[in-house]
């Protein structure tokens, strides 16, 4: 070891500390998403409307003030309830433990994006379409005088929620090459701080007696 740099044989303990531990982490993680039930979630889109019973003369003004996006606001937190998981979980066939759901409005608009996420494709798509079902006439009373329309039905949108395992592993095995040689590299260089004095220290001079 010098200071122009480290050894040839530190450098390759280095890098075969970070490949094991690479690979230690690819086994694991490999281990842990092989044994994980795979996720999917579906969308569906609905709007607030004008119910038909509001005077032709009055639509333009109900619409103005669906732009503002509170009503959207207030039917998205509805849909949100999780009274509405039972009906969507039987729809996919799962337990509603197995449902997940999030809604959202679009700022300044009367849309509302649905994502249901569960075990299968079909009973994400399935279960979307029940949880809007289930929850429209609650929507529709606590919104004003405005109907929900499906403006993108859940059908065919179902797609997986997680991270495709080979581009997971790609990620992980980076970084356990990154870290393992990292932490090697740190050990090496105070290793070599420790046993630089005592090897520039010089010998003691041997004392040559007088002659008789």
């Amino acid at each position: 070891m010098n200071d122009q740099g480290l050894s040839r044989k530190a450098l390759l303990v280095i890098a075969a500390t970070g490949l094991v531990t690479a690979l230690l982490a690819l086994l694991v993680t490999h281990l842990v998403v092989g044994s994980a039930q795979p996720t999917y979630r579906a969308t569906t889109q609905v709007a607030l409307v004008p119910a038909p019973t509001v005077p032709a003369e009055q639509v333009p003004s109900y619409w103005e003030s669906l732009a503002g996006g509170q009503a959207a606001t207030i039917g998205a937190e509805v849909l949100k309830q999780t009274q509405w998981l039972a009906p969507a979980a039987q729809a996919a066939n799962v337990s509603p433990a197995d449902v997940t759901v999030t809604a959202a409005a679009t700022a300044s608009t009367s849309l509302i994006t649905v994502t249901v996420t569960t075990t299968s494709p079909e009973g994400a798509e399935a279960a979307a379409t029940a949880l809007v079902t289930a929850a429209t006439p609650t929507v529709q009373q606590v919104s004003g005088p405005y109907v929900l329309q499906v403006a993108q039905p859940a059908a065919g949108t179902a797609v997986s929620a997680g991270i495709p395992e080979g581009q997971l592993l790609m990620v992980v095995f980076a970084g356990g090459l990154f870290i393992g040689a990292g932490v090697a590299l740190v050990v090496t260089r105070a290793r070599a701080r420790r046993q630089e004095p005592a090897a520039a220290e010089p010998a003691p001079a041997r004392r040559v007696p007088p002659p008789p």
